[in-house]
């Protein structure tokens, strides 16, 4: 008696979706020019890493002086910032590192497959280029102390409390033996806010572990296959006139006859 066989139901893409799919994904898109040029030329060194998209270059404008509260939230802001900053380098600059290594794999695979020939010195200047780009990326790369407020905000649920102290700094001061305005107690919140934040375990300066770890698996990749191209291109085919035909023991000592 016959069987039969029940297949799992296939599922095709829903392509009436696809419009909607794309509008939403280029509605998310910075509307500045600028901004989407940054963001495109530094793809290769935020994409796939535990970095975020990095912010378009700014300076932070100059602020008025703000107190003693005032001050210990610029000051805490700008020590969170240049943490960020050194952790961003580190980061970047070893992507820079291993995206040079990932050039020799492919370019040997290339070769392995009947392409041109390796050549060392384009290899090392593309990555002495990828480093230099790098650093540079990185010196660009520094969070402001607006954007730095914002991610405490967001990161610690702190319902925008640093990021409005930032704004309020150097308003309404009180007098050394004056009365606090609400103001100024909004920013001496922030600034206790800070102190705690500041202390926390993911500011502290670490290694990169992610690129690390990817910087040495593509330096076994590529050690791989410079072993498979010297092990094709330098050991010679084997010979049949290199061993000599086996003799049997008993014959070996027999005298010729005279």
């Amino acid at each position: 008696m016959a069987t039969r066989v029940n297949l799992p139901p296939v599922s095709l893409p829903n392509v009436r979706n696809l419009p909607g799919r794309v509008s939403a994904w280029s509605s998310g898109l910075p509307a500045d020019r600028r901004v989407l040029a940054w963001q495109t030329l530094t793809a290769p060194w935020w994409l796939w890493s535990d970095m975020p998209v990095l912010p378009y270059p700014a300076r932070d404008p100059a602020l008025p002086p703000g107190g003693i509260a005032g001050d210990w939230v610029v000051d805490g802001l700008n020590r969170i910032a240049t943490r960020i900053w050194i952790q961003r380098t580190m980061a970047i600059v070893v992507r820079g590192i291993w995206l040079t290594v990932l050039i020799g794999c492919l370019w040997l695979v290339a070769e392995l497959l009947g392409g041109p020939a390796l050549r060392l010195p384009i290899v090392l200047g593309l990555g002495a280029l990828l480093v230099v780009c790098s650093v540079v990326v990185a010196a660009l790369s520094r969070p402001t102390r607006a954007q730095t407020a914002r991610m405490l905000d967001r990161s610690f649920g702190l319902q925008e409390r640093i990021s409005t102290a930032l704004g309020n700094i150097g308003i309404e001061i009180p007098a050394e033996d004056g009365p606090a305005s609400v103001v100024y107690l909004q920013v001496a919140d922030a600034a206790n806010a800070i102190t705690l934040v500041r202390e926390q375990s993911v500011f502290r300066l670490r290694p990169p572990a992610r690129e690390l770890v990817m910087a040495i698996a593509l330096a076994l990749a590529l050690a791989a296959l410079a072993f498979a191209r010297g092990a094709g291109g330098t050991i010679p085919p084997a010979q049949s006139n290199v061993v000599p035909a086996f003799v049997p023991a008993a014959e070996r000592f027999v005298q010729p006859e005279t």
